[in-house]
């Protein structure tokens, strides 16, 4: 399969990549470049995807059979990868536990947990 992975290169989506690749996928990392290398075998997509018509524009012309988004950090990265990937047989969004804050009410967090950005403030 003709795999593309939003990000690809941190510490969750780097070991997935590995793996694809190790099973046989053609896996493209779509990502700015500039925290470090892909993995060996892995194809460097350098975009940025709050770009968001450069990005969408460029997934579709890509024509992945799947696609993995590992750096949706809110709404508008969220609606532009459902833009991005419309015609993609299989689309994972990934997200971060810390769309609910950085407290927690209880554990293990689940879908009906209050929601509480994170204030990027820091507190002085």
């Amino acid at each position: 399969m003709k795999i593309g992975v939003v990000g690809g290169t941190g510490n969750i989506s780097e070991s997935f990549v590995k793996l694809l690749l190790a099973q046989g996928h053609e896996v493209t990392c779509i990502n700015r470049g500039e925290r470090r290398p892909v993995p060996a075998g892995a194809r460097l997509l350098k975009i940025d995807r709050r770009e968001r018509e450069i990005f969408e524009k460029t997934m579709q012309t890509e024509k992945f059979d799947a696609a993995i988004d590992m750096i949706g950090f809110g709404r508008e990265d969220a609606a532009s990868s459902l833009r991005a990937f419309r015609g993609v047989g299989v689309f994972v969004q990934c997200s971060t536990v810390c769309t609910y804050g950085i407290q927690s009410d209880w554990l293990p967090i689940s879908e009906d947990h209050p929601l509480r950005p994170i204030s990027h403030k820091r507190s002085q």
